[in-house]
């Protein structure tokens, strides 16, 4: 609006059929809207976490370690990643903008980043457990600062999608996020009284 310019988009998507060009422009949307609200004064307030150490090399042991150390932002902040609404609890503690549109089926969402922006496009969608497993993997790609072009995961379940070190990363992040592994715990030492 101001420059007339776009911003490089650095994107990591997770799709399984394919309405990427649909979701690229929602985000190429936000992201320049972010961008002139930074020129205006109004910075995104991100905020990275480091990974607490690490239990091995691996990308999971990466995404783990990343989890824990979100987890512990979450609860600094006085955020409980089950009782409050995910995207207003991301936004809240992590600073990244979440929005929340329909892009068709198929398509679960992307992280961008841009000059001064990070972003997560999530689908609507009859799944809240999908949508909710999704928007935490964009997440553990905004946290590991995944710098990507458009990725695009045709089928989750496919193999060379569990190959790839950035989508193992966000995935391990994302199951860790939603269920540590002490909550588990707690949940089956409970159920066992």
């Amino acid at each position: 609006l101001l420059t007339g310019a776009e911003q490089p988009l650095a994107v990591a998507a997770r799709t399984t059929t394919g309405k990427a060009a649909e979701a690229l422009a929602v985000a190429r949307d936000y992201v320049a809207r972010r961008a002139d609200l930074d020129k205006l004064g109004y910075p995104q307030p991100w905020r990275p976490v480091s990974p607490t150490a690490r239990s091995g090399n691996g990308y999971a042991a990466q995404g783990e370690a990343l989890a824990r150390s979100a987890l512990k932002a979450v609860q600094h902040h006085g955020r409980s990643v089950p009782q409050d609404g995910l995207p207003e609890m991301i936004e809240a503690v992590f600073g990244a903008d979440v929005a929340v549109e329909p892009l068709g089926d198929g398509f679960d969402g992307l992280a961008a980043m841009g000059q001064g922006a990070k972003l997560i496009v999530l689908s609507t969608t009859s799944n809240p457990a999908r949508q909710r497993f999704t928007l935490a993997h964009e997440l553990g790609h905004l946290l590991a600062d995944d710098d990507q072009d458009i990725h695009l995961d045709r089928d989750i379940f496919d193999q060379a999608q569990k190959k790839d070190p950035s989508e193992q990363r966000a995935n391990a992040f994302a199951s860790a996020f939603l269920l540590p592994e002490q909550s588990l715990r707690d949940a089956v030492s409970a159920a066992k009284l």
